[in-house]
């Protein structure tokens, strides 16, 4: 009986591990995620405080899908942080939960 109980609690170590590796992975990549997003709002922030007039940078259809992919981007990211959160906190409730 301690022998299926200390197996038992084994596996809900390591998956408890696993969990945690997976959401250490996750949160490098919302971080890794959220660099590019920032430099494209940048960029297009630029193009945006050109003079109208100055054809160095188009103000057509382009501009018009940077901030749609942007905003896109941005979405992703967010359901990935939220959801990385989400789960952090259904570990921690788990975590406290009485055995049985």
């Amino acid at each position: 009986m301690a022998q299926v109980e200390i197996g038992r609690a084994a596996r809900e170590r390591r998956r408890l591990e696993l969990l945690e590796e997976a959401f250490r992975q996750i949160r490098i990549f919302c971080h890794d995620f959220s660099q590019p997003l920032m430099v494209l709002s940048g960029y297009l922030e630029l193009i945006n405080s050109a003079p109208p007039d100055d054809e160095k940078y188009p103000r057509d259809s382009q501009i018009e899908g940077l901030e749609r992919e942007i905003q896109r981007l941005g979405s992703i990211y967010h359901k990935l942080r939220d959801t990385v959160m989400h789960c952090r906190k259904q570990m921690e409730l788990t975590d406290t939960l009485p055995p049985g």
